[in-house]
């Protein structure tokens, strides 16, 4: 979230099942998330697997729309906003997978990469 307040990455939510196929901007509101509604998703996205962020950020979309908890796909995604940290970030996913390395690759709140090799 502290890369969302200062506006270097976006955060989106995607909830579909058979019919639907909704998006969500989530924008920071006093320790949550505000949601919108968005018609569309930036053509670039990074999707978050696994970890808390993922599932505070769905959980925190439940509360807002309780209707997509029944609905079998659910994701988070992230845009770039700040391109010289998507840039870093894409160069050291590259690199890991170059090394066949498996793990997790996370960014923290200041910008800084830390990988968790499993």
């Amino acid at each position: 979230m502290e890369l969302v307040k200062a506006g270097r990455v976006e955060l989106y939510g995607r909830a579909r099942a058979t019919g639907f196929d909704l998006f969500f901007s989530g924008l920071p509101d006093r320790g949550g998330v505000r949601f919108r509604g968005v018609t569309s998703l930036p053509e670039v996205l990074w999707k978050i697997r696994s970890g808390r962020e993922r599932e505070w950020f769905l959980e925190q979309m439940a509360l807002a729309y309780p209707a997509i908890r029944a609905f079998p796909d659910k994701q988070v995604l992230v845009h770039f906003s700040d391109s010289r940290l998507e840039e870093m970030v894409d160069r050291r996913f590259q690199e890991l997978k170059a090394q066949g390395a498996n793990g997790i690759l996370s960014v923290t709140g200041a910008g800084e990469l830390i990988f968790n090799g499993r």
